[in-house]
């Protein structure tokens, strides 16, 4: 099991970290859903705004799983 690190603790591009921070909204939206029949990105955004945050939370969730399966889509780690 590879190791899970936290953007914050790296030199990391502030792409991966917002990447990062995308597919976690993601998670926490989609859960807030179900258990609480909540959508966090219409609470924040509006509904105007929200099919491009769902556009961009899809893309980051595609880079990170992506990467999790080792295709380096964002660059490398020097």
């Amino acid at each position: 099991m590879a190791d899970v690190q936290n953007p914050y603790d790296s030199d990391e591009s502030a792409v991966k970290v917002t990447v990062w921070l995308l597919a976690g909204l993601g998670a926490l939206n989609w859960g807030l859903m179900e258990l609480a029949d909540l959508n966090l990105v219409t609470e924040l955004v509006g509904t105007g705004a929200a099919g491009a945050i769902y556009i961009a939370i899809g893309a980051a969730g595609g880079l990170s799983l992506a990467g999790n399966f080792g295709l380096d889509v964002l660059g490398g780690d020097e």
